[in-house]
């Protein structure tokens, strides 16, 4: 799926409003925070709505319209939601993913999704925050594992547990 010119705008006002860049000079080591433009949202975003069917691909992108306009038709704002400052932005995005229409906070969780595979897709956001660190070997053991030997061999099969023997009951006729 191919985004136009004001979409890939969009794209990075709306996922990059979800983790929005610290600014120039600020520390960010061990964050998740991007650096200004090291995140390509609208990339991310292309291939992750055009990855699915018809009928994915559209409510995917009906979704991000609903989010990218979500000042016009919540606050009555003739503006997208990459016009807005950032601080508003990010209250945008709140009140969508805590929206009283189920639906709307619901299909909001996909775009918060788009943005995290955006944000775990960089090389130097994943090297910033260790994210694939691997595991440190554990320490030696003092003492070797020993093995023990096996006391008794599991049967193949299950033993039946020996029942009690049945009764016969005796019913008398009530004349």
């Amino acid at each position: 799926m191919k985004l136009f010119g004001f979409e890939r705008r969009w794209a990075e006002g709306v996922l990059g409003g979800f983790a929005p860049p610290l600014p120039e000079g600020e520390a960010t080591a061990g964050l998740l925070t991007p650096r200004p433009g090291e995140v390509d949202y609208a990339g991310v975003f292309e291939r992750y709505a055009g990855a699915g069917n018809l009928l994915s691909t559209v409510g995917v992108r009906l979704v991000f319209w609903i989010a990218a306009l979500s000042p016009f038709w919540m606050s009555f704002r003739f503006t997208s939601l990459d016009g807005v400052p950032e601080e508003e932005r990010v209250r945008y995005l709140d009140r969508l993913t805590h929206h009283k229409f189920k639906l709307i906070s619901e299909l909001m969780l996909l775009i918060k999704l788009a943005a995290s595979m955006a944000l775990l897709g960089t090389a130097s956001v994943r090297a910033r925050t260790n994210y694939d660190r691997r595991p440190k070997k554990p320490a030696a053991r003092a003492k070797p594992l020993v093995a023990l030997p096996i006391v008794a061999e599991v049967a193949s099969e299950p033993t039946p547990t020996p029942r009690a023997p049945a009764t016969k009951i005796q019913h008398e006729e009530v004349v």
